[in-house]
């Protein structure tokens, strides 16, 4: 494959200074004395990118992420290294970036294609096709001062993209935009890279990521720590970005062995019963928190009961990042009827369910321990969150809005009479 984006030991220093006083004092100190600090915001790094790839680069605010893409467009310098690109690059950065916020629309089209090397005659050509994308009305002859941040990504995209570049760069540009232009955005990106065209992504998106990109750069303290598959580094950057580890224990709230530490978790209920105890694990595996779907977990929940329960009931609730409930199940749905249970008693319940396949995220799963019916029940202990799952593969099945509920042959209930986990 061509190599089109080369970088050979980049680093990029910034000077800080405690004050403006500081950075005056520096400038006229008569023996070069020195008030700032430096900050590396890019270390050594060492990167190619071949043609026809596309490449998201992950990490936290602060990372140097922005900072990479502003030396491959030649916005900022290098201090030292070497950096060589191939093909004509068209970038969405920050927000006024090749604009003028005193011209309108109309103008700024013009504008735009000036600063990357195109003719008045040669935008004139262009015109109507950005102006069907951008798709803002009678705003196009108005300052740009006066746009929304959307109606701004809407005129930059499509003047991005209309110039028909070898590279094209977006910087969280999109996370501005409405769901439609956004999803349109994309399908025009999809045809980009099918025209073997290269992209270069920086989101904190991660189902998009995983669906969209073809290799993944992590990018941390302005150093390369990971780089390749998909599915592979955003797992690794999850892990450690949400639970500040690297190693198989994904969720803050589960020990090494899958047990859950129940009094870490926020709850709530009456408490005439309780859950003394939650193990989670895969059928054929110990519980990383990731999944495709399709496999099975267990769930072996230990109650104690202070009083007596007539009719148990334990449900299991799974929600996605915004906290829309996807799926749902507990032994009323399923007409199990648990033992009932005396004061000062235990029970072990083992839950097992085939997991559907839903959409690329995160969800959380919430439990709960009630007694009585489906319609009419006392919440006894419910508790949010007790860990997370991290769908990894895309699925068909997802609805939002509307609970799923598991068939019945991949879901099994067994109950024990013996105390502890």
């Amino acid at each position: 494959m061509q190599e089109i984006v080369s970088l050979k030991n980049v680093s990029k220093i910034f000077k800080l200074y405690n004050s403006n006083g500081d950075r005056f004092k520096e400038s006229l100190n008569p023996f070069g004395k020195l008030y700032h600090k430096d900050f590396y915001a890019l270390k050594n790094v060492n990167l190619s990118i071949q043609k026809g790839e596309c490449v998201a680069i992950i990490g936290q605010n602060g990372s140097g992420k922005s900072t990479l893409l502003k030396i491959i467009t030649s916005i900022l310098t290098p201090n030292s290294g070497e950096v060589m690109v191939h093909g004509r690059i068209s970038s969405l950065l920050e927000l006024g970036t090749g604009f003028n916020p005193d011209l309108t629309g109309r103008e700024n089209i013009y504008f735009f294609g000036t600063i990357n090397g195109f003719s008045h005659s040669q935008m004139d050509t262009k015109l109507d096709s950005i102006i069907e994308f951008a798709d803002i009305g009678n705003y196009l002859d108005q300052p740009v001062r006066s746009y929304s941040s959307g109606m701004f990504v809407r005129l930059a995209f499509a003047c991005a993209i209309q110039i028909d570049p070898e590279i094209l760069i977006v910087d969280e540009a999109l996370a501005v935009g409405d769901m439609r232009f956004v999803q349109k955005c994309f399908r025009t990106m999809q045809s980009f890279k099918e025209r073997e065209k290269t992209l270069i992504l920086v989101t904190h998106d991660m189902p998009s990521v995983i669906a969209f990109a073809t290799r993944v750069i992590w990018v941390e303290n302005g150093e390369i720590i990971g780089d390749g598959d998909p599915n592979t580094v955003v797992r690794e950057y999850v892990s450690k970005m949400t639970y500040g580890q690297n190693s198989q224990v994904e969720n803050s709230f589960l020990d090494s062995h899958g047990d859950i530490e129940i009094a870490a978790c926020e709850s709530f209920g009456e408490k005439g019963a309780e859950f003394s105890g939650i193990h989670v694990d895969f059928s054929d595996r110990k519980f990383d928190g990731f999944t495709k779907g399709n496999e099975t977990i267990r769930f072996k929940f230990k109650i104690y009961a202070k009083e007596s329960l007539q009719k148990p009931g334990i449900g299991i609730l799974i929600k996605d990042e915004k906290g829309y409930p996807v799926l749902g199940i507990n032994n009323y749905v399923y007409d199990v009827t648990l033992p009932a249970l005396a004061a000062n008693s235990n029970l072990i319940v083992i839950y097992e369910m085939k997991l559907p396949q839903l959409r690329i995220g995160r969800y959380s799963v919430t439990v709960a321990l009630s007694d009585g019916t489906q319609l009419e029940h006392i919440q006894h202990h419910y508790i949010y969150d007790i860990c997370d799952l991290h769908y990894m593969n895309e699925g068909d099945k997802y609805r939002i809005g509307s609970l799923l509920v598991i068939d019945s042959k991949d879901f099994k209930i067994t109950v024990e009479d013996k105390n502890g986990l």
